[in-house]
């Protein structure tokens, strides 16, 4: 067992949140296509805070968008897209993230999900879930807020 940080230990999990509280695609919408999920860089953030700080999600989101040099996410093999190089709150909380149908995780996979240990705990979509009620938000398969 190691100590080193493994880049790729959180995508599954954010991916998971994706694919769990963003909006579910059924009709063609701007490039999104029927079998995507969609949902606003702010209400990721806010379901990823327990197991990810704003500088893990953006090198998460980097390295399943193939931003990153040493994503094995590049070109065809891209789990998500979004506008931009890197995230910030809160002036980028309404940029869409897309989760593109053909890389949608199945319910059993997001909820195995872990992310990387954070303050000696490993979080789950159960985990994001608490995190948006807290927020006072929806946990139902929304865009935003």
């Amino acid at each position: 067992m190691t100590d080193e940080y493994d880049p790729e230990v959180n995508v599954l999990p954010m991916i998971a949140a994706i694919r769990c509280f963003g909006e579910s695609i059924t009709e063609p919408k701007g490039k999104a296509v029927p079998g995507d999920f969609r949902i606003t860089f702010g209400r990721l953030l806010v379901c990823c805070a327990d197991g990810m700080h704003m500088d893990s999600l953006n090198g998460t989101l980097k390295r399943a968008a193939g931003k990153s040099n040493d994503s094995p996410y590049k070109g065809a093999n891209k789990l998500i897209t979004f506008k931009g190089k890197m995230l910030m709150f809160p002036a980028h909380k309404d940029v869409i993230i897309r989760l593109l149908k053909d890389k949608v995780p199945s319910e059993e996979d997001c909820a195995k999900a872990r992310t990387a240990l954070s303050d000696g705990k490993q979080y789950g979509v159960k985990d994001a879930a608490k995190a948006l009620k807290e927020a006072g938000l929806s946990t139902a398969n929304i865009l935003g807020k």
